[in-house]
């Protein structure tokens, strides 16, 4: 069986709860949680040399920053597990033909090495697991990355006992702050946490079929086997072909929609800048914007939207909707490849619609606004020109007057009904 020689893994998703970062602070729960500064002026200084500063800025809090007040709330919390409580056990159980079956992944080295959360804009907190699994055999993994990305607590597979108490044990600085204080309703805005990966095995070349199916949390061997999740040629060369990314021979990554892997070979990928620079960086953004568009989308089919979306879309569009964030070509690179995976662009597309319906619909009501002064401004005409036929003498008339301000009352009233009408389809 196979293994890895590394593999390192966050799994993120938006927090199902609220907080400040006063809150932790004073959370004695977190005990070592910290606020990460990136190493003062002299780290952030070499960032700004790689990075757009407006980049580094939305993304990351360091000292003596400058930032616009929109991103003033910008910042990253960590939680660090202790050496003794990191190690997690991963079994499942599950019903099957009437019997309980319990599964244990024997060959997955699972360990909790942090919790980490986001703060960003908009009321937004992500949070992410930071797992380290190396020497884990392949299918294990996989099937480890499925169970836990899709945070499989109850169901029809879910963690065993002993997986659910130590988790609950090595997460419980998260749990004051959950829905109904639940680890089990830890994911919001979707069903399922977002897989980056990094993971490295002791070959000369990286196999495509092998990151396809460490990408999809899937068996080994699947892509050139027989199984219900073998994909089918056309769909395995679209996603060999247009969610690829590389630069060189030492590794490869595959963007998608739940998950970023990156897969190299004995050569080295350099884990460090992956998990301390691409994943904060590069990574998290997308997945914000993503975390974005997708709570505004969703309001607004649900009709729960309440919010100026045409405001937050302009500070989005000023603070994080662009393509190129660094002086460099791969952090470029890898954006516009995990935006791609992610499906950021149509996410946008959607939003754009709204701005758009809901301009229609402001300038419907401005023409209805005019439409009513036009029905009082002819219903006047009309009754000056009658007065002027019928009572010459300058007398009232005061019946005529009173049908013509009813028909015009009417008009306006059946006008402004229909636009309402309008507004709420």
């Amino acid at each position: 069986m196979q293994t890895s020689s590394y593999s390192h893994a966050f799994l993120v998703g938006s927090l199902n709860g609220r907080m400040k970062p006063s809150q932790l602070e004073a959370d004695p729960q977190w005990g070592e949680a910290q606020k990460i500064p990136f190493d003062g002026m002299a780290g952030y200084a070499n960032l700004c040399s790689i990075y757009y500063k407006g980049h580094v800025d939305a993304m990351l809090q360091a000292e003596g920053q400058d930032r616009p007040r929109f991103l003033s709330c910008v910042s990253h919390y960590v939680h660090r597990v202790a050496a003794d409580a990191q190690q997690v056990p991963l079994s499942t159980v599950s019903v099957r033909d009437g019997n309980t079956v319990v599964q244990h992944l024997d060959g997955y080295q699972l360990r909790i090495c942090a919790i980490h959360l986001y703060f960003f804009p908009l009321d937004t907190i992500l949070f992410a697991l930071e797992i380290d699994d190396t020497g884990s055999e392949l299918n294990d993994l996989t099937m480890g990355h499925f169970l836990l990305a899709n945070w499989c607590w109850e169901g029809g597979m879910c963690f065993h006992d002993n997986t659910r108490n130590a988790l609950s044990n090595v997460l419980s600085p998260l749990v004051p702050y959950l829905k109904d204080e639940l680890l089990k309703n830890l994911i919001g805005g979707g069903n399922k946490m977002k897989l980056f990966q990094v993971i490295q095995l002791e070959t000369s070349a990286v196999a495509d079929d092998t990151l396809y199916e460490l990408a999809t949390s899937s068996r080994i061997g699947s892509v050139n086997g027989d199984t219900w999740l073998t994909p089918s040629e056309q769909y395995y060369q679209k996603i060999i072909d247009n969610n690829i990314v590389s630069a060189f021979n030492s590794w490869k990554g595959l963007a998608l929609m739940d998950s970023f892997t990156v897969l190299g070979t004995h050569n080295g990928i350099r884990p460090e800048a992956w998990t301390n620079l691409y994943f904060p960086l590069i990574y998290l953004r997308a997945v914000f914007e993503k975390t974005f568009c997708f709570s505004r989308n969703n309001a607004y089919r649900e009709d729960r939207a309440k919010s100026n979306l045409a405001s937050e879309i302009a500070l989005m569009e000023k603070y994080y909707f662009y393509d190129n964030i660094s002086y460099n070509f791969l952090p470029n690179m890898l954006y516009q490849a995990m935006a791609k995976g992610l499906g950021i662009k149509e996410e946008r597309e959607e939003l754009s619609k709204q701005v758009k319906e809901k301009e229609d619909t402001n300038n419907s009501l401005i023409m209805a606004a005019i439409s009513v002064f036009a029905i009082f401004s002819v219903a006047f005409d009309f009754y000056s020109l009658m007065k002027a036929w019928i009572a010459p003498d300058d007398s009232d008339l005061p019946m005529f007057a009173l049908g013509v301000s009813a028909l015009s009352f009417l008009g306006t009233i059946t006008v402004v009904l229909y636009l309402t009408s309008l507004r709420r389809r």
